[in-house]
């Protein structure tokens, strides 16, 4: 028979002593509210929202262009300190009071509202933006095309760039915003992470694509880009519905791609270089009656600047249409964007920006946009995912010249369409000159 000792008062505060307390959350009493309809009483919090994805990256800010100091345009603090040497008095001018009430609200700016206003307002307004670091995709898509269109040649207008290293949303969030119909301003895209078959489909409605760079960062076996992707392109192109300025295309690290795909590209009516950088073409031997040109391993900027001095020693000189600008962006060198932007100005000036000028017509736009050169269009450069050290070198593919045969037909339409007009002009001139 068990025995139930009862434990004395001395163990049982000496066990006690050891013993953890129980955590007590200090409440403040003054943030409970009392609600005398119910009598009870409760607490109000307020949680952020967390940002699921970029709907909206169009509006977030990018990094300042850089503008120099020789440049005189005129800011706003140059404009106050104007009138407080002046020993002005009383409340700020009408202008400066406008300028600060249209920069408070910029995003809400849209195209028909900034072509209401004077160029010098405009690019007043572009300065003031940068130097305060509130330039995004938006806004620069504003001022780009209406400075442009006055042959400006402020900083960071003819060329934008930007890095998203994680991108939350679908790809036609980001080429919705930078599709332009009527060839505002040229796109060059790069994407560093995988996206689904479908959205890589859907790249034939960005119209206004220039350069395009798909790179596999992950097991090349397993990427989604493939020769039946290329095909899908080459039949949308094939119609004159898409890719029709596309110069530069670069699929890097897909053994999907073989040399099959030469084929398909052929249908990409102002293609000329292609870059298969870690794809399935070991071994390949180039046919002569090719229309592409096998260059090999090499750095496609190289080559071009030597194809281009060999023109040049050739002819004697290079041609340059009248109304190219020179842009001496402050851009650093060998970067990504600046990298594209001589591909795409060096191809402009061996094909005149035939396949632009074309486009353009295709696409019905104003006369007024017809007037510019893809060398003037400002260009916006994107890259969706986080950059990585490349290990092969470039394997490429040039095609410089114009030798589709409905091109050749077509050039020699424009000519003889400038030469009818020449004709009449000279008749119309002889006509008045008779009543004189």
């Amino acid at each position: 028979m068990s025995v139930f000792c009862k434990p004395s008062r001395k163990w049982y505060i000496e066990t006690r002593k050891n013993r953890p307390k129980p955590s007590r959350f200090e409440r403040n009493h003054k943030d409970h509210c009392f609600d005398k309809a119910t009598g009870q009483i409760y607490t109000e919090t307020i949680v952020g929202t967390q940002i699921g994805d970029d709907k909206f990256w169009q509006h977030r800010l990018n990094t300042t262009p850089k503008i120099g100091h020789h440049e005189r345009t005129l800011d706003i603090a140059a404009l106050n300190h104007r009138q407080k040497k002046a020993n002005f008095k009383g409340t700020r001018s009408l202008l400066l009071t406008s300028l600060e009430g249209i920069i408070s609200n910029v995003y809400n700016l849209t195209s028909p509202l900034v072509e209401l206003l004077s160029p010098q307002l405009i690019e007043l307004l572009w300065k003031t933006l940068s130097e305060r670091s509130l330039v995004s995709f938006h806004v620069w898509s504003l001022f780009s095309d209406r400075l442009n269109e006055d042959s400006n040649s402020l900083k960071g207008i003819s060329r934008y760039s930007q890095i998203i290293n994680t991108p939350r949303s679908a790809l036609a969030t980001y080429t919705r915003a930078l599709t332009s119909i009527n060839f505002n301003f040229i796109t060059a895209l790069t994407l560093n992470i995988p996206f689904p078959l479908p959205d890589l489909v859907r790249l034939s409605e960005l119209v206004n694509l220039v350069a395009l760079e798909i790179i596999n960062n992950s097991d090349p076996c397993q990427s989604s880009v493939s020769d039946f992707l290329v095909k899908a392109w080459s039949l949308s192109a094939s119609n004159q519905e898409s890719f029709q300025i596309l110069r530069i295309l670069k699929l890097w690290y897909h053994r999907e791609i073989t040399p099959n795909s030469l084929e398909h590209i052929a249908r990409f009516p102002a293609l000329a270089i292609y870059d298969v950088r870690g794809c399935s073409f070991d071994g390949y031997k180039h046919p002569r009656n090719s229309d592409w040109n096998f260059k090999g391993i090499c750095d496609p900027l190289i080559k071009l600047e030597k194809y281009m001095n060999e023109r040049v020693n050739f002819n004697g000189s290079l041609s340059k249409p009248s109304d190219q600008k020179c842009h001496t962006e402050a851009v650093a060198p060998n970067s990504w964007d600046d990298k594209i932007y001589k591909l795409i100005h060096i191809i402009g000036q061996v094909r005149t920006d035939y396949d632009f000028q074309k486009a353009r017509s295709i696409a019905k736009t104003t006369s007024a946009y017809m007037k510019r050169r893809m060398g003037n269009a400002p260009l916006a450069c994107l890259s969706l995912g986080p950059a990585y050290p490349i290990v092969h070198k470039s394997l490429l593919f040039l095609k410089m010249e114009v030798s589709d045969q409905n091109d050749k037909i077509e050039m020699s339409l424009v000519s003889q369409q400038k030469m009818i007009r020449r004709k009449t002009k000279r008749k119309l001139h002889d006509l008045l000159g008779e009543f004189s």
